[in-house]
């Protein structure tokens, strides 16, 4: 394994390298913090089920939405555009990077987040 590393510097360069490494130090640092304010959102949410969804509601406000039928995460459109903003991701980098904390905090397996519609409350 050293070697391949050496050799990689070599081909490279350290400095190249190093960028890598750093790029890859800040998407975990994105996740971490997009977790914890995940986790944020949901506390002292009220969980309601119906047969296929599950809202997510807080103050009354419905800030989560699972929807059993197509494995979809809903989020409250105006969260999933602060969260891009906060963190410079676009669509699709949210989005995967939402699947996997989802899955981790909430245990729904191979769930698609999505925002909700911004000219409607929810689809």
């Amino acid at each position: 394994m050293k070697n391949k590393i050496k050799n990689i510097i070599k081909e490279v360069g350290i400095n190249k390298v190093d960028s890598i490494l750093q790029e890859m130090k800040s998407k975990d640092n994105v996740k971490e913090n997009l977790k914890k304010d995940f986790i944020e959102l949901l506390e002292d949410c009220t969980i309601s089920f119906d047969g296929k969804d599950i809202d997510y509601r807080k103050n009354g406000n419905l800030f989560f939405l699972y929807r059993k039928i197509n494995n979809y995460f809903y989020l409250n459109f105006d969260f999933w555009l602060k969260f891009q903003e906060k963190y410079s991701l676009n669509y699709k980098e949210l989005q995967d990077l939402l699947a996997g904390i989802v899955e981790e905090v909430l245990n729904y397996k191979g769930v698609t987040p999505q925002r909700s519609c911004c000219c409607c409350t929810w689809l």
